[in-house]
C-alpha cells in the first residue's frame, strides 16, 4: 500500500485481512513512509519479487509511472499483479507489454464531478472557487481534478481562480489553503481531492473565521474523500464560527471492499484463473446536513483485465 499515515489505507488493510481469513492465505502488508515515497514503494515491490516472498501482488500505486518497471519484473518472474485504488499509466503499460493488467477501483472523475455538482447547486451569484489537488503524477488525483473542473465549468456563475497540489497531506493543505486565500481572499468554494487535505483546509479556515468573527462569509467546502470520518470533520464545523456558512459534501467509496476484492482476484490469478469483472465499488454523495446517501449515487467503477 502507499502508507498507513492516511486512515483510508488503514481501512484498506482491514478489508485485506478479512480476505486473508476467508481465503486461508498468508498476507504480507508493506507500506512506504509517505504517499510521496515513490522510490521506496518501488524498492518494496522489487524486494518482494527478487526474494520470491509473494505468490501474488496487490499494489496501490503512489503514482502512475514509477512502478511500471517493477510490475514488469513481477510479470517476468511469473507473479500475478492486481492494481488497486489508482491506475497505472495506460500508455506506459502498453509499451511495457502490460496492457490488460487487472485493476479495481472507482471512477474518480465521476466521483469528483458528483461532489462538485452537489457543492455548487444553487449558486447563482458570481463566486470564485479553488481546488486542492492530490499528487499530480497520480492517476486518481488527475481524474478528481478533471471531474471537479468539469462540474465547476457547468455553472456559469463560478470561476476557478486557484488549483494547487497539497500531495494528499493535511499539513501541506493547511499551508496551500492559507496562500490561496491570501492571493484570492474572496474565494467562496473550495474542493479538496481527499479527506486529509479537507481537514488541512478546514483548519486554516477555522483560524481565519476566528479572526473574522461575524464577517466570515465562506460559503461551502467539499471534499472527495476515500473515507468519510464525519466525527473528525464535523468537529471543525462549529456554529461558533460566526456568520460563516458551511456545508460539507463528500463522495465516499469503500477501501475495505476494494482491497478485499483485489486480494480475491490476486488469489484467482495465482491459481491460473482470470480476474473477475464485477459491478465495482459504489460511490455515495454524503452531506453534513443529511448525514446519509442522497438520491443520486453511482456505481461507477473500473474493474477488469486479465491476470497480470
Amino acid at each position: 500500500m502507499k502508507t498507513l499515515t492516511n486512515p483510508f489505507f488503514v481501512e484498506m488493510e482491514k478489508g485485506a485481512r478479512k480476505a486473508e481469513i476467508e481465503l486461508g492465505i498468508e498476507l504480507i502488508v508493506k507500506t512506504a513512509a509517505q504517499e510521496t515515497s515513490f522510490e521506496q514503494q518501488v524498492s518494496i515491490v522489487e524486494d518482494l519479487v527478487q526474494n520470491k516472498r509473494a505468490d501474488a501482488l496487490v499494489i496501490a500505486p503512489a503514482n502512475a509511472h514509477h512502478l511500471i518497471p517493477a510490475v514488469r519484473k513481477a510479470r517476468d518472474a511469473g507473479i500475478p499483479v492486481v492494481i488497486i485504488d489508482a491506475r497505472l499509466d495506460a500508455t506506459q503499460l502498453a509499451v511495457a507489454d502490460l496492457a490488460g493488467l487487472p485493476a479495481i477501483g472507482v471512477d474518480n472523475e465521476k466521483g469528483a464531478y458528483l461532489a462538485v455538482k452537489a457543492l455548487s447547486a444553487g449558486i447563482e451569484v458570481p463566486t470564485t472557487a479553488a481546488i486542492l489537488e492530490g499528487i499530480r503524477s497520480a492517476e486518481n488525483a488527475q481524474a478528481r481534478k478533471q471531474g471537479a473542473e468539469r462540474a465547476f465549468s457547468e455553472n456559469t456563475a463560478i470561476r476557478v481562480v486557484a488549483s494547487e497540489t497539497a500531495n494528499w497531506k493535511i499539513d501541506e493543505a493547511y499551508e496551500v489553503t492559507r496562500k490561496m486565500f491570501e492571493l484570492h481572499p474572496g474565494i467562496g468554494l473550495l474542493f479538496a481531492a481527499n479527506d486529509m487535505m479537507a481537514l488541512g483546509g478546514l483548519a486554516i479556515l477555522e483560524r481565519q473565521w476566528a479572526e473574522l468573527g461575524q464577517g466570515g462569509r465562506f460559503r461551502r467546502l467539499a471534499r472527495n474523500p476515500t473515507m468519510v470520518d464525519q466525527g473528525k470533520l464535523s468537529g471543525y464545523c462549529r456554529p461558533a464560527l460566526g456568520g460563516a456558512r458551511l456545508s460539507r459534501c463528500s463522495v465516499c467509496d469503500s477501501p475495505a471492499q476494494g482491497r478485499k476484492s483485489a486480494i480475491r482476484n490476486a488469489d484467482r490469478c495465482g491459481a491460473g484463473q482470470r480476474a473477475e469483472v464485477g459491478p465495482g465499488l459504489r460511490l455515495n454523495i454524503m452531506t453534513i446536513k443529511f448525514a446519509a446517501p442522497l438520491a443520486e449515487s453511482a456505481r461507477c467503477s473500473w474493474v477488469g483485465g486479465g491476470c497480470g
